[in-house]
């Protein structure tokens, strides 16, 4: 993960280590590392497979400790998120941390704790929010951000959801996306017809609230139901992989708070497991399946592949996931 474009942070199984990012790219020196076990929350586990995020500004950076058991090893016994302010010089600074438990309605969880879910910051850097996967259903984390820069969970968080199709469940939430003016691309789960849409939200900056006007009319439905899902830095573009399923990465206009529009798919007939944009249009699109980088030249009115592409990605091969990955300085 990148803090600023100047600093590459890594995770490893209790380590956080910071590198310098050299003029070209490359990876520099080691610049610090902290030991997340000496920390609260540690308790929870370690931070092999687990979430992290980074605010917009490369100050802050939570990652998420979990994997410890309860007694009779049925369940995880808490999870854990702590913060760390990173300096321009590569320093880490522990800021506080938040734990859960199983025990702590309604963010309670059965088997799965609230893992690789926290996925996205508001534009303002005060909310983040996820999804938590649990077998009694699917909905938002949402976590607020104290001035010292920790992560907590939102008390005042309310959502406003899209009226389901007459006789259908209520909409679920899948995978969430900000763009940089106060709003969330939401894949929905739930429809009467078996497929996922594409949701717009809108942010309330006093509480981290969100409202849909969206309805299920309105809103596309979408093949590409699955992991990842990528907003562009202009916002104006929302792009879906299909990790598990040979259907592509499928391309949507994101407009506001009106519903996103259907715009093109990529790659039709391959599986994309991971994607990611740079400020120069370029989406970038990871398939373990192949071992292959896309690369594509994406504007709201043209797709182009750009020269050269695709390339060999050593290590991306199937089953990788959670494994391999990449990390685009978006320049």
């Amino acid at each position: 993960m990148v803090s600023g474009d100047a600093l590459l942070i890594s995770v490893g199984t209790t380590y956080l280590h910071s590198y310098a990012l050299m003029p070209n790219g490359a990876v520099g020196r080691q610049l610090d590392q902290v030991n997340t076990a000496s920390y609260g929350g540690s308790q929870c586990g370690n931070t092999d497979n687990s979430g992290s995020v980074l605010d917009h500004t490369g100050q802050y950076f939570s990652v998420q400790l979990y994997g410890t058991l309860t007694n009779d090893g049925n369940n995880y016994l808490c999870d854990a998120w702590q913060t760390y302010k990173v300096e321009a010089n590569g320093q880490f600074t522990f800021v506080g941390d938040w734990v859960n438990s199983s025990a702590n309605p309604p963010f309670a969880y059965e088997y799965s704790p609230l893992a690789l879910n926290l996925m996205t910051v508001s534009s303002n850097d005060k909310y983040t929010y996820g999804v938590l996967i649990d077998p009694d259903g699917d909905y938002f984390i949402p976590f607020t951000r104290a001035s010292s820069g920790e992560i907590s969970l939102n008390s005042s968080f309310k959502e406003t959801d899209p009226a389901p199709p007459s006789g259908s469940t209520p909409y679920y939430p899948l995978l969430v996306a900000a763009d940089p003016s106060n709003h969330l691309a939401v894949l929905l789960g739930g429809s009467s017809n078996g497929y996922a849409q594409l949701a717009s939200y809108t942010i309330d900056n006093a509480t981290g609230s969100i409202r849909s006007a969206n309805t299920s009319r309105n809103m596309p439905a979408v093949i590409n139901n699955n992991y990842p899902m990528a907003m562009s830095p202009a916002g104006n573009l929302v792009a879906l992989g299909s990790q598990g399923s040979a259907h592509g990465a499928a391309l949507f206009h994101f407009n506001g708070a009106a519903p996103p529009t259907w715009y093109s798919t990529i790659l039709p007939t391959m599986e994309i497991d991971e994607l990611a944009w740079d400020k120069s249009n370029h989406l970038y699109a990871l398939s373990y399946s192949t071992g292959k980088l896309y690369v594509y030249t994406v504007t709201p009115t043209t797709v182009t592949p750009v020269a050269g592409s695709p390339y060999t990605a050593p290590g991306a091969k199937k089953g990788a996931w959670g494994l391999t990955g990449f990390v685009v300085v978006p320049q």
